[in-house]
């Protein structure tokens, strides 16, 4: 009976124990998940700042270039014209030049049937 007495008092001990162990796995692991939840946390609020921060960087170097490609597209297109009257002022307008190549290519083509026709 002593056997007995001793047998099950050292199984409640050592179920007690292995209860324990078993309560002290789970603490870990929840005490775990929970520091994994504020670290992500914490990185998840600086991304979102860094994110705001660069969104807002963008915005203004948007706007400025955005200031800057129009004055120079004014510039471009003032020079442009500009361009445009000087080489039609020198007989160098391009279109004048197209209109004045395909009249003469006529012509040659209208000679060419004239000999053509005498040979």
């Amino acid at each position: 009976m002593v056997n007995l007495k001793r047998v099950t008092s050292s199984a409640e001990k050592t179920d007690g124990v292995v209860r324990k162990a078993w309560l002290l796995g789970i603490g870990v692991c929840v005490i775990a998940f929970e520091e994994i939840q504020t670290q992500f946390t914490k990185i998840n609020d600086g991304n979102i700042r860094l994110f705001n921060q660069l969104v807002a960087k963008g915005e203004e170097y948007s706007s400025d270039s955005t200031t800057i490609i129009s004055n120079e597209t004014r510039e471009e297109t003032a020079v442009e014209k500009r361009v445009a009257e000087v080489r039609k002022q020198l007989g160098l307008d391009t279109k004048s030049n197209q209109a004045k190549i395909a009249e003469l290519s006529q012509r040659v083509d209208e000679l060419t049937q004239a000999l053509n026709k005498l040979s």
